[in-house]
């Protein structure tokens, strides 16, 4: 596994939480894993500012993306696929803080300067909180 460090990340890159990501069940019996991150910036040495991406339009929430917004390549090792791009992929509107307890992280994606502007456009200022705070505004129609 190549992992990433927090300070190594450049805004747009597309990451991978190992603790985040582990699979798990809901009290339903359905399966749910960690979703994706897109690195905006640094927040502290181990915690960033980013944005999350899934699959699901929850609710009609969540903002959908399109193939323009992810490169297939890595910019800085052109030869090398992403292993995550466009799949019906949805930004959850707003700035989330990520902390180190979620990885380590790797690199798995990136987005393109379109992309990178689209997030940027469509969150705004919209944050940044922790997840259980953005849950609890969203619940109270504060977002």
């Amino acid at each position: 596994m190549n992992y990433i460090e927090i300070k190594d990340c450049k805004k747009g890159y597309i990451l991978k939480g190992e603790s985040n990501h582990k699979v798990y069940y809901d009290e339903n019996g359905k399966k749910i894993k960690g979703h994706f991150m897109v690195f905006l910036e640094t927040r502290t040495d181990t915690d960033f500012v980013g944005a999350m991406i899934t699959s699901v339009d929850y609710k009609g929430t969540n903002i959908a993306m399109n193939d323009a917004h992810f490169l297939t390549h890595f910019s800085e090792e052109p030869t090398k696929p992403c292993s995550i791009t466009y799949k019906n992929s949805h930004l959850v509107p707003c700035l989330l803080i990520k902390v180190d307890e979620m990885g380590p992280f790797i690199k798995v994606g990136e987005l393109s300067d379109s992309g990178i502007e689209f997030l940027e456009e469509s969150i705004g200022n919209k944050g940044p909180y922790e997840w259980e705070e953005y849950l609890y505004h969203q619940k109270e129609g504060k977002l």
